[in-house]
């Protein structure tokens, strides 16, 4: 059975790339803690010009986790494994 399909018990390291102001971090940090089914914590670790990085708590498999953060966060998946997840904001 791969890694891929685990299902999440611990922190993923969420970065989002593509980060243009502090409207799409707060937007982004909205969204993570209010919009999206199974995440149960956001904690944000990093914030600078481009890029934040969030601690997440969710339940589900990784893909099925990535496919919610691809979707509510209108932005495409760069890197995916069992602990790490990179999405690039549209």
């Amino acid at each position: 059975r791969s890694n891929q399909y685990q299902l999440v018990s611990a922190r993923i390291s969420l970065t989002i790339r593509g980060i243009r102001s502090y409207g799409d971090y707060t937007r982004c940090y909205r969204i993570l803690k209010d919009r999206i089914p199974g995440i149960r914590a956001a904690v944000p670790r990093e914030a600078s010009w481009g890029l934040a990085r969030f601690d997440v708590a969710a339940e589900g498999t990784i893909p099925t986790v990535a496919e919610r953060l691809r979707e509510k966060l209108t932005g495409e998946i760069q890197r995916q494994d069992d602990r790490n997840l990179e999405i690039h904001l549209r």
